[in-house]
C-alpha cells in the first residue's frame, strides 16, 4: 500500500490524499511497479522557477513581439515559420525561443483579443523543453498546452494533447482550434467510444 508519509514530508501542510475526501474506488489491486513508481516519486523535489525569472521571460517575449503587432496576419504565420526555422539552428538561443512564442501570442490576441501571461509562456517553455510543468489553479493551463503544441505543430510534429476529461478534451480542442487555424493547422479531439475511422484527423 502506498506510504503517505514522504508525500507529506514534500508537500507540506498542504497535503491531502484524495481517497480522505471521498473512498469511492474498489479495492486497489497489487501492482508492484505501480507501488514502485508511487513510492519513489516522493524522493525527487520539485523545481520552482522563480517570480523573477518568469517575469524576465515574460518581458523577453513581449520586446520580442512588440514589431509583429503591425504584421498582416499572412506576415505572421510566415514569420513563425522562419523563426522555427532559425531554432533548428540554434535550438538553445533563448532569444529565438522567446521570439518564436511571440509570434503565437500576437495570434492568440488577434484570435481571442488578449495576450499570455508571463506564466503561460514559461509553462510553454517548459512544456517545448521536454519537461512536466505543474501550474496553479487559474493559471490557464489550456492555453499554456495550446502555445506549446502550436509551436511544435508548426515545426512539423504531430502534437498530442492527453486529457483524462472527455469533456474538456472536446471542448478544449474546439476552442484552441480557433489559434491553430489560424496557422493553418488542424486539431481533433478522440473520446470514449469513438469508432477507430472517427478518431483519424
Amino acid at each position: 500500500m502506498f506510504n503517505g508519509v514522504l508525500a507529506k514530508l514534500y508537500a507540506g501542510p498542504r497535503f491531502k490524499r484524495a481517497d480522505t475526501v471521498r473512498d469511492e474506488r474498489a479495492d486497489p489491486r497489487s501492482h508492484k511497479v505501480e507501488e514502485f513508481l508511487v513510492k519513489v516519486s516522493g524522493y525527487f523535489q520539485k523545481r520552482r522557477i522563480a517570480r523573477r525569472t518568469i517575469t524576465s521571460f515574460g518581458q523577453r517575449v513581449r520586446t520580442a513581439g512588440a514589431s509583429k503587432k503591425s504584421l498582416l496576419d499572412n506576415e505572421l504565420c510566415a514569420a513563425l515559420l522562419d523563426e522555427i526555422q532559425l531554432l533548428y539552428k540554434q535550438p538553445n538561443n533563448k532569444h529565438l525561443i522567446a521570439s518564436v512564442l511571440s509570434s503565437v501570442g500576437e495570434a492568440c490576441y488577434r484570435v481571442f483579443g488578449y495576450y499570455p501571461h508571463d506564466v503561460q509562456y514559461m509553462g510553454a517553455l517548459t512544456l517545448m523543453s521536454g519537461a512536466l510543468a505543474e501550474m496553479q489553479t487559474g493559471e490557464g493551463k489550456t492555453l499554456v498546452a495550446a502555445l506549446a503544441a502550436t509551436v511544435m505543430a508548426a515545426a512539423g510534429a504531430s502534437v498530442h494533447v492527453v486529457s483524462t476529461n472527455d469533456y474538456l478534451a472536446k471542448r478544449d480542442a474546439e476552442e484552441m482550434q480557433h489559434l491553430f487555424g489560424f496557422f493553418n493547422l488542424n486539431a481533433g479531439s478522440v473520446i470514449d467510444g469513438m469508432e477507430p475511422e472517427e478518431r483519424c484527423v
